[in-house]
C-alpha cells in the first residue's frame, strides 16, 4: 500500500487490529475470570448459609433500582411529591430528582459474601481481642419460638457504645442478618461502601426537610413489608449518663403507622435486646460530654470522630495484650461483652389493648400512644440488659448509702449474692464467662439434684455454697476491670481490704446500666393501655 502522507496506512491498520483483537481478548478473558469468580464465591457463600441454617430476607437481594422505583412509584409517594413540588414553586420533576437522590443514599446493596466471608469474620475477630463475648442462647431461642407465623420482626437495643452495631451483628449473625439505620458518621469512604454492602441503610440526623423524611418512611414501611428484619436504636444516640434515654419516636413510628393501612394485616413484633460491657471504649469521651453540655443521647461527628481515633489508639496494644490473655485461658483484657433477649412486644396486641382507632386520632394523641409503646420496649430492654462483674460491683457499690464507710471485699461479696438472686428472679441474665465454669458445673448439679428431690436442707446448704463462690468470683473480676479503669481502689489485702471509690461519675456510669427492672412486657402493655 502506498504510504499515505509519509505513514504506512497498510501497517497502521495491520497495528490497530491487533490493538482491537488485544483488547476483546483481554475484556473476554477478564469477564469470564470474573463471572467465574462470583460463581464460586456465590457457591461458598450459599454453602456458608444453608449448612449454618442462616435465614435471608428475600427482598435483601432486590437490586436497588428496583427498590427505589417501588418507593418512588407508591401512590402516597406521588402525592407528597406534587404537594411539595406546589409548595415550594418547583417542578415535579425537580422535586422527584431530590427524592431519587436521596434514595441513592439510603438503599443498601446487600452484598451476603461481604457480610458473612469479610465482615462477620473480621467483626468477630476484632470483638474477641477486646472482650470475651457471651450471647445468651437460651433466651435467643425462646424469642425466636414465639414470633407468629408471618410477623415482620423488628430487633430493638439499648445504646451503649459504637461497638453496639457490630456486636449485636456477630450475636445474630447464625440466624439473620440485620438491617439497620446509620448516620451521616457512615457516610465516608470507605465505610460507605462497606455499610451498603452490609444491608444498613443511611440515615440524615437532624434533617428537617418533610419530603426527606416522609421519603426515608416509605421505604422503612416498604421494607417491613418485604419482610426484611431489622434492627433498631430507639435511643437515637449514645447515653451519656450510662442511663437509658427516653426513647425517640423516629423509625419506631413509621414501622407503627404501617398498621394504619387496612390492607397491612400482618403483626409486627418487635424483640427487646439489651446489650452491656464491663468496659465501654467511650466511656471517658462520653462522660465528658455530658459534664460538657452535650445534649444527652444525641451523637455528633465529633464524638464519632474521636471515638474512632481512640479505639485505634488503642488497638495495637489491646491486641497484643488481648493475644495473651487469650493464650492463657483468661478474658479479654475489656472484659465481657453479653447481650441478651426477650420475648417478642406484640404491636397488634397492643393496638387492640388501647380500645380505640388510634390512627383515626389527630396528630399529637396519635404520637402519644405510640410513644407510650416505645416506652413499652425501653422498659423491656431494661429488664434484659445483661449484668456483667464491672455493671454488677458498680450496682451494688451504687446502691450503699451516701456517706457510709467504704466496705470491705467481704461486704461487696455479701451484697452481690442478694443482687445476684434478685437479677435472676426477674430474668435479668447474669454473663459469666470462662471463669465460671466450674461454678456453672456445679449450677447444674444442683438443678439435677433437686429434680431427683434430694434433701431440701442439703440442696439450701449447696446452694448457699455456690452463691458465694460465684460472688466472690464477679466481685474479683469486677474490681479488676474498674479498677484498671481507675474507678476504684483496694486499701489492704484479702477478704478485710477496703473498696474506695476514686472515681464516683465512671462508677455511676456502669452501675446506671442495670437501674431499671420492670414487671414483664404483657403487664406493662396493659397497663398503659389502660
Amino acid at each position: 500500500m502506498v504510504p499515505f502522507g509519509g505513514v504506512d496506512v497498510r501497517q497502521v491498520l495491520t497495528t490497530g487490529a491487533w490493538v482491537v483483537g488485544g483488547i476483546a481478548v483481554y475484556e473476554l478473558v477478564r469477564s469470564s475470570l470474573l463471572r467465574a469468580a462470583s460463581r464460586r464465591l456465590d457457591r461458598n457463600v450459599d454453602r456458608y448459609v444453608r449448612e449454618r441454617a442462616i435465614r435471608l430476607d428475600r427482598y435483601k437481594f432486590a437490586g436497588r433500582d428496583y427498590v427505589k422505583t417501588e418507593v418512588l412509584n407508591d401512590p402516597g409517594m406521588v402525592e407528597a411529591i406534587v404537594a411539595a413540588a406546589a409548595a415550594e414553586g418547583r417542578t415535579f420533576d425537580d422535586v422527584r430528582d431530590d427524592v431519587d437522590r436521596w434514595l441513592d443514599e439510603i438503599v443498601p446493596a446487600f452484598n451476603p459474601f461481604a457480610y458473612y466471608r469479610f465482615g462477620y469474620v473480621l467483626a468477630r475477630t476484632v470483638l474477641n481481642f477486646a472482650f470475651e463475648t457471651l450471647v445468651d442462647h437460651e433466651s435467643l431461642d425462646r424469642a425466636r419460638a414465639k414470633i407468629p407465623e408471618g410477623a415482620a420482626v423488628v430487633y430493638v437495643f439499648n445504646h451503649r457504645s459504637n461497638a453496639d452495631f457490630v456486636f449485636a451483628s456477630v450475636a445474630l449473625a447464625s440466624s439473620i442478618a440485620l438491617s439497620y439505620a446509620v448516620g451521616e458518621w457512615a457516610r465516608v469512604w470507605p465505610l460507605d461502601a462497606l455499610f451498603r454492602r452490609f444491608g444498613a441503610y443511611f440515615v440524615r440526623r437532624g434533617f428537617k426537610n418533610p419530603l426527606y423524611h416522609r421519603t426515608l418512611a416509605k421505604y422503612v414501611q416498604l421494607i417491613v413489608r418485604r419482610g426484611v428484619t431489622q434492627g433498631v436504636f430507639p435511643e437515637g444516640g449514645l447515653s451519656r449518663d450510662g442511663a437509658l434515654r427516653p426513647p425517640k419516636l423516629g423509625i419506631v413510628e413509621y414501622i407503627a403507622s404501617l398498621k394504619a393501612d387496612p390492607a397491612f394485616r400482618h403483626d409486627v413484633v418487635f424483640i427487646p435486646v439489651g446489650l452491656n460491657y464491663d468496659r465501654v471504649l467511650e466511656d471517658h469521651s462520653l462522660l465528658a460530654e455530658a459534664k460538657g453540655g452535650v445534649e444527652l443521647g444525641k451523637d455528633t461527628l465529633g464524638s464519632r470522630l474521636r471515638t474512632g481515633w481512640l479505639i485505634l489508639k488503642r488497638l495495637p496494644s489491646t491486641l497484643a495484650v488481648n493475644a495473651f490473655r487469650a493464650a492463657t485461658g483468661r478474658t479479654g483484657r475489656y472484659g465481657y461483652a453479653a447481650v441478651s433477649f426477650g420475648d417478642p412486644v406484640s404491636l397488634s396486641s397492643y393496638l387492640v389493648a388501647l380500645g380505640e382507632d388510634v390512627f383515626s386520632l389527630p396528630l399529637e394523641p396519635r404520637r402519644e400512644r405510640i410513644r407510650r409503646f416505645a416506652e413499652i420496649l425501653m422498659a423491656e430492654i431494661a429488664r434484659r440488659i445483661p449484668a456483667t462483674p464491672a455493671t454488677a460491683v458498680a450496682a451494688a457499690l451504687a446502691a450503699r448509702e451516701p456517706g457510709a464507710p467504704a466496705p470491705t471485699v467481704r461486704e461487696l461479696r455479701e451484697a452481690l449474692v442478694a443482687r445476684i438472686a434478685e437479677w435472676r428472679r426477674a430474668g435479668r441474665f447474669v454473663a459469666q464467662g470462662r471463669e465460671f465454669h466450674d461454678i456453672s458445673g456445679a449450677r447444674r448439679r444442683l438443678a439435677a439434684g433437686a429434680e431427683e428431690e434430694r434433701r431440701a436442707e442439703l440442696l439450701a446448704e449447696e446452694s448457699s455454697m455456690v452463691a458465694a463462690d460465684e460472688a466472690q468470683l464477679m466481685a474479683r473480676l469486677g474490681l479488676e476491670f474498674l479498677a484498671h479503669r481507675g474507678a476504684l481502689l483496694l486499701e489492704g489485702g484479702g477478704a478485710d481490704a477496703r473498696v474506695v471509690v476514686r472515681d464516683a461519675d465512671v462508677l455511676r456510669y456502669y452501675a446506671a446500666s442495670l437501674d431499671r427492672l420492670t414487671a414483664p412486657a404483657v403487664a406493662v402493655a396493659t397497663a398503659a393501655a389502660r
